[in-house]
């Protein structure tokens, strides 16, 4: 017998661990479906979209590497905050086409304490991720936000449309760009398994942040990243990779399935993807 079913595409895909949060809320809320891995390649991606649009079945996917870039080409329409950021992370299916989505808007605001309006922040990146924040953060009134950037002029390029209180810093300048932030989010792959780490300048240029920063770290493969462990020295008020994963995932799970995750298993969901 069929069951609803979404799934997280992209390649590589064995790390992620979407289904292990899904299949757990779908489980503990006692909804019948289920969440899939599919490995694909961004050039079979197309003909994927394709069969998935008649499957009614299928109630979308998460979009990750490397196909984020090939998604906003193929869907019939995309939520504003898609739009708004170029990136979509979230594909699900409607009466009149795809739609494409941004969950990592959401997984951001989530995460800070509000409200937002007039702080200044900090961002390192220039993105996808990045996008998202540099998005969540205007579109909730935050207009003082500098970017640290390895390249600038090519993130100048990128990033100029998103928004007007954007100022741009490469990393020998980091500690000018974080002097008093109250909101830092390090949205780069730096630190991330595979990556490069964060350059010293940047962990550095921490020290001069806002005493009683807030600071979000997208990275969640490792769990520890010295962006964590330096935050953590100072104090801030931290979230980690796997805050921003689930935070995301909780509004993927509501566009697929149609109920909130359940808050009241957040420890055991942490205790499950870290075991």
């Amino acid at each position: 017998m069929s069951v609803p079913y979404a799934e997280v595409i992209g390649d590589p895909i064995a790390h992620s661990k979407s289904p292990q949060i899904h299949n757990l809320w779908l489980n503990r809320l006692g909804i019948k479906g289920e969440y899939r891995l599919t490995r694909l390649s961004a050039d079979e991606l197309p003909t994927f979209l394709d069969g998935r649009r008649g499957d009614p079945d299928w109630r979308g996917c998460n979009v990750t590497m490397p196909l984020k870039e090939a998604a906003p080409h193929l869907v019939e329409r995309m939520s504003s905050a898609a739009a708004g950021t170029g990136a979509v992370n979230v594909i699900t299916p409607t009466q009149s086409g795809l739609v494409g989505g941004n969950t990592d808007v959401d997984g951001v605001v989530a995460l800070l304490p509000g409200p937002l309006s007039g702080r200044r922040a900090c961002i390192i990146g220039a993105g996808g991720a990045a996008r998202s924040a540099i998005y969540a953060l205007a579109s909730h009134s935050v207009h003082d936000i500098r970017i640290i950037v390895r390249r600038p002029e090519l993130a100048r390029d990128r990033l100029r449309n998103l928004s007007s209180g954007l100022a741009i810093f490469g990393e020998a300048d980091a500690s000018l760009a974080m002097t008093g932030a109250e909101i830092i989010v390090q949205a780069s792959s730096g630190g991330m398994a595979g990556h490069a780490p964060l350059s010293r300048p940047v962990l550095e240029a921490l020290d001069q942040a806002h005493p009683d920063a807030s600071a979000v770290e997208m990275v969640y493969h490792p769990l520890e990243t010295p962006f964590l462990r330096r935050t953590g020295e100072l104090n801030f008020l931290i979230s980690d990779g796997l805050d921003m994963l689930i935070s995301q995932a909780a509004e993927a799970f509501r566009l697929f399935f149609g109920a909130a995750a359940p808050d009241r298993h957040y420890r055991d969901l942490r205790a499950l993807l870290t075991s």
